[in-house]
């Protein structure tokens, strides 16, 4: 990279064909402009350019010198200028729900506070999609395996079986989690109830609760969303119910990069203040 600074400034003037406009471009002063080019002559040992009265004339080696250099610049530069757009674009996985509810005003304060950066979401709570996408954060929900990445832990979030008061507990239970995100209780709890519908989505058991068409299984981030929360009870079980920790995931180097941590440190901010991340069930 010697002299490339140099070196760009004898571009930028044979194209202009003028110090003086260089100068102006650049914000800086005619005589700067002169020792870089003095500079770079030294360092060729020959005479790039000759100072007329008129302007400048551009010498036989100083024209093999263009010839060879310009194109390398300007696509040294424009892959630079790449860069810096590529940084300024965060990708952030995280799960729906905690999108749509609890999460939602820290991506607000994301978008409006850290407008040096454009933010991309990818809406996904599955972990197989970390190993196929890009991205710079992952909110994730549940212990996490992978020793590949590095993660800081931003909160717990307690569950509990929870309907409408005029809801029969023992006629359906919708269960969002899996067996390996709720370990053995599984079994137990369908003990107590006539069907056990496995849904994919924990909003749509949270909408299904809220319609007193069974008992949901949800984490406190959905029950602190149920829009009355007189109209809804504990349905009491001897099962323990799980208490999932949420991490947030990064990889490359021990510590998240600038813009990680701010980004990190506003949704901390929120898990932070809010009882439905302390790990304890919310009042009814």
């Amino acid at each position: 990279m010697m002299m490339l600074n140099e070196l760009y400034t004898f571009i930028e003037v044979v194209r202009a064909g003028s110090i003086n406009a260089v100068a102006r471009s650049m914000n800086t002063s005619p005589a700067r402009i002169s020792r870089q080019l003095t500079a770079l002559e030294d360092y060729f040992e020959q005479p790039l350019l000759q100072r007329t009265p008129r302007g400048i004339i551009v010498t036989n080696y100083g024209k093999v010198v263009f010839d060879e250099a310009a194109l390398p610049v300007d696509q040294a530069l424009s892959a630079l200028r790449k860069k810096h757009e590529l940084s300024q674009r965060f990708q952030l996985i995280a799960p729906n729900n905690l999108l749509y509810s609890a999460l939602f005003s820290a991506i607000k304060e994301i978008i409006s506070k850290l407008d040096n950066i454009t933010l991309d979401i990818h809406a996904n709570n599955k972990n197989q999609l970390l190993s196929q996408t890009n991205f710079d954060l992952a909110l994730r929900v549940g212990e996490q395996k992978d020793s590949s990445y590095y993660q800081r832990r931003l909160g717990t979030i307690a569950t509990a079986l929870v309907a409408k008061k005029d809801t029969q507990p023992n006629d359906i239970l919708f269960l969002p989690f899996g067996e390996h995100q709720i370990g053995s209780i599984e079994p137990s709890l369908s003990a107590s109830f006539k069907k056990v519908s496995h849904i994919d989505d924990i909003s749509i058991v949270r909408r299904l609760v809220e319609a007193g068409l069974g008992v949901g299984m949800l984490p406190m981030t959905e029950i602190c969303q149920l829009s009355n929360h007189s109209l809804y009870k504990y349905i009491e079980t001897d099962a323990i119910m799980p208490k999932r920790p949420l991490y947030v995931l990064w990889h490359g180097s021990r510590k998240p990069t600038k813009n990680g941590k701010l980004v990190i440190d506003i949704i901390h901010s929120v898990t932070g203040d809010r009882p439905e991340f302390c790990g304890e069930r919310l009042l009814l």
